[in-house]
């Protein structure tokens, strides 16, 4: 078993209320390999690097990203606010492509008429990222397009694009920073470990707070936090973020309290296990148990 003390924590076994983590399952080499990233050596977890541009497009976070670079190859580049955000006229139909139960349009279009960055979080996510690849350069008060950006735009998503795309937002962009939540780093830096698990949790339709006990390691501050803020942290940070890639369906709760606070529950979509591959090793089970 992964770390067997650990496990025996008080506040880890007050904090999991009884759910089983599905990485307490892997043998401990194999729950080392799932942290390293897909090109470091021996890695556990590998991304599909051959998605056809038909099954990338089922990624709302690519089809948006494309979207933006088209924006920015037709218009000579993308304008800024005065700011640094994407103007409204680019915010729209990144919104638009993107509007689904991980991010519902509709529901922000009833409180503002008018889109800024701050309504539409995965404009923002996107113009921190395609900076990030250097598929677009700031030049003044726009985003112009890099040699990069267009070569990216003449293969329409197929390929490693999606790679490169994943790896830039779970590896390289802080996405604690927006939310506010303590830890901003958690569990982020597990995403090998959840991407593994979620593919044997979230098989039928689970809420964030129980794929959070299946799925993460739960530091310090997240076991003695006053207000048990992982699910809501999870949720945020990794579970949205993967259903704008297209990996998870989410579903909104119909007995949420009211339309501004929407529960929603997650699943693994049919791209999920097309686009994750793992090598681990799970634990023998002896005598009914796993050792």
């Amino acid at each position: 078993m992964v770390k067997p003390g650990f496990l025996k924590n008080d506040n880890l076994i007050a904090w999991l209320g009884g759910i089983e983590p599905m990485w307490s399952h892997l043998e401990f080499e194999s729950y080392c390999r799932l942290q390293r990233r897909p090109g470091e050596e021996d890695p556990a977890m590998q991304l599909a690097t051959n998605l056809t541009e038909a099954e990338a497009q089922l990624s709302p976070l690519v089809a948006a990203l494309l979207a933006l670079l088209c924006m920015a190859r037709e218009k000579g580049g993308v304008k800024l606010t005065t700011g640094g955000g994407l103007t409204r006229a680019v915010i729209t139909p990144i919104a638009e492509i993107c509007d689904g139960p991980a991010y519902d349009l509709a529901l922000i279009r009833s409180v503002t008429k008018v889109l800024n960055e701050a309504d539409v979080w995965p404009a923002e996510l996107l113009r921190h990222v395609a900076l990030e690849m250097r598929l677009v350069r700031r030049v003044g008060r726009s985003l112009t397009l890099t040699a990069k950006g267009r070569a990216t735009l003449e293969t329409g998503g197929c390929g490693g694009l999606m790679v490169h795309l994943f790896e830039t937002v779970f590896w390289r962009v802080n996405l604690g920073h927006w939310d506010g939540y303590p830890v901003p780093t958690w569990p982020q830096s597990y995403i090998g470990i959840i991407a593994w698990s979620l593919a044997r949790a979230a098989s039928t339709w689970e809420s964030p707070a129980h794929l959070a006990r299946y799925s993460t390691i739960p530091v310090i501050g997240v076991l003695e936090a006053q207000d048990d803020f992982a699910g809501h942290a999870f949720e945020l940070r990794i579970l949205r973020i993967l259903a704008i890639f297209g990996l998870l369906e989410a579903k909104k709760d119909g007995n949420s309290p009211n339309r501004f606070v929407s529960v929603r529950h997650y699943r693994k979509s049919q791209l999920y296990d097309r686009f994750f591959s793992f090598n681990v090793t799970l634990e023998p089970i002896v005598g009914g148990t796993r050792h």
